[in-house]
């Protein structure tokens, strides 16, 4: 679980996250970048600008970074997993099996 703390308009904000939702509140601002994902450096800026907790309190842009960095590995496996469309297989093959015993198949 992460604690974060912080002030928004005079107000003290604290928020207990736990990891799978921070994974995805930080793919969700990634998806917010998704376009500029092919450019490192103008992906990283535009990530900084929208990182938040899952209850919308900023996260200071090193600590997303190194966050993102940990959940996902890079961004180019975050593309992979959550922007890119999915790829047409090269081909097909139909696999049955048949029993070991009576040779039914299933």
């Amino acid at each position: 679980a992460l604690v974060g703390i912080s002030m928004k308009e005079g107000e003290l904000l604290a928020e207990v996250v736990d990891q799978d939702s921070l994974k995805i509140a930080l793919s969700d601002a990634a998806l917010a970048c998704g376009s500029l994902s092919s450019d490192g450096a103008a992906w990283r800026s535009c990530f900084a600008s929208q990182a938040a907790s899952p209850g919308g309190v900023p996260l200071p842009s090193d600590l997303s970074s190194q966050t993102f960095k940990f959940m996902w590995g890079s961004l180019e496996h975050w593309r992979q997993c959550i922007y890119d469309g999915d790829t047409v297989p090269i081909r097909q093959m139909p696999v049955s099996v048949a029993d070991a015993v009576g040779g039914e198949k299933r």
